[in-house]
């Protein structure tokens, strides 16, 4: 069976960087948002349908706000991170393991059958 494009993702992060009152860590704020769109139509879907099982399902689209994360800036030298452009890229990658809420709901347990689910964020923030 060849590969298929079974959908599209558009995801946006805005972020913003602010020092803690203690001046040893900075604090990174950010909202996103990533939304699942029909690869042909280019239209957010609201239903999409397998194009293995031909079922129908909802569509969830993903919010976090805030997500947040400290950065320690003992050792941090904003230098290491500069382009030859003069621009800040900063990576952040986030690992996580938690309790999967899917699990916990009998109606969608079906879906994902595990007590944990685990995650990564990996994120390039460019400031210009």
């Amino acid at each position: 069976m060849e590969p298929n494009d079974i959908f599209d993702v558009i995801g946006i992060n805005i972020a913003r960087c602010l020092n803690s009152s203690n001046n040893k860590e900075i604090i990174l704020t950010t909202r996103e948002t990533k939304l699942y769109i029909d690869a042909i139509t280019g239209v957010k879907l609201n239903k999409w349908t397998n194009l293995y099982t031909s079922d129908t399902e909802s569509v969830m689209h993903v919010t976090n706000d805030p997500v947040q994360r400290t950065i320690l800036t003992n050792g941090f030298f904003i230098e290491d991170y500069l382009t030859s452009e003069n621009q800040v890229v900063l990576p952040i990658d986030v690992y996580r393991f938690d309790p999967n809420p899917l699990f916990k709901n009998e109606t969608l347990r079906h879906y994902s059958k595990e007590n944990f689910r685990k995650q990564g964020n990996f994120s390039n923030f460019l400031q210009r």
